[in-house]
């Protein structure tokens, strides 16, 4: 028992002394490899770029859709792991790679948040709206969706559910959050 546990207290210890740069990188080279990445691709911006802890929460039983709760994310850092996403999946999607309004040197995928004020209470928050790398809205042509992230404080909020149209978020009361899946002939509220 001391024996396991001795290991188990230095795997931990090892762990510590890897740079966080490199479990990034090994957790997307890891990510993209996977047969279905989509809640994973979610995932890894926040992971990637988080500086504090991260709470998900499950809305379903197979964890495709679920919320994102990070403290202290790094937004120059979620930007650029979005655009590499986007830029993955273009090269690996053949029908993405078609759609030429698709090409991801041609978006930004950076946070810019703008402040907000509840509806329902004298309440300020930020908001700010992005381009998923992983959901699209598409017509005669494809484009990508939206997707809202709140933050309050140093908190940030992220609805992760599958859309057509992408998703709205604002914050109703200091508890209450509104996320509003938009899809091409419903929404979900």
């Amino acid at each position: 028992m001391k024996k396991e546990l001795g290991r188990a207290t230095l795997s931990v210890l090892i762990m510590l002394f890897v740079s966080e740069a490199c479990l990034a990188n090994q957790f997307k080279e890891r990510l993209f490899e996977q047969q279905y990445p989509f809640p994973s691709f979610q995932l890894s911006r926040f992971v990637s770029c988080a500086e504090g802890s991260i709470e998900i929460i499950p809305i379903d039983t197979s964890y495709e859709q679920f919320l994102v709760i990070t403290r202290k994310l790094n937004e120059k850092c979620f930007g650029e792991v979005s655009g590499a996403i986007a830029a993955n999946l273009y090269e690996s999607i053949s029908d993405r790679k078609h759609q030429r309004t698709l090409d991801p040197k041609s978006y930004r995928f950076d946070l810019e948040f703008g402040w907000a004020e509840s509806q329902l209470a004298s309440f300020p928050y930020e908001t700010s709206r992005t381009l998923s790398p992983v959901q699209l809205k598409c017509g005669e042509s494809c484009e990508y969706a939206v997707e809202s992230l709140i933050k309050v404080g140093q908190d940030y909020y992220f609805l992760s559910y599958s859309s057509d149209f992408g998703i709205g978020a604002r914050m109703i009361t200091k508890e209450v959050i509104l996320f509003e899946v938009k899809n091409s002939t419903h929404k979900r509220l």
